[in-house]
């Protein structure tokens, strides 16, 4: 009488692995489709601006930035150069 149990078993068990998957893959989706919205580039945008002006101490001008992170995790921009940096005194 065990084997008769344990086929509704397996059975349950791989409905809720397959739900399980299926929703993992949702959300994947769901945050490729994000990663390409304005939203999520203005957010990105001004991560980096912030980090690189805390760092250079400077202004930082980036033109205008693409983020494809779905596509070789690769950043892009027409410009790259910190503006009006004064060199930090060392001591």
């Amino acid at each position: 009488m065990t084997g008769s149990g344990a086929k509704p078993r397996r059975r349950e068990i791989r409905k809720y692995l397959l739900l399980t998957v299926l929703a993992g893959l949702l959300l994947l989706a769901g945050l490729a489709w994000y990663m390409t919205t304005d939203s999520f580039q203005a957010m990105v945008r001004r991560r980096v601006v912030g980090e690189l002006e805390r760092i250079t101490g400077g202004r930082v001008d980036l033109g205008v930035p693409r983020v494809a992170l779905a596509t070789r995790s690769s950043a892009r921009s027409s410009k790259r150069r910190p503006r009006a940096v004064s060199p930090s005194p060392r001591g």
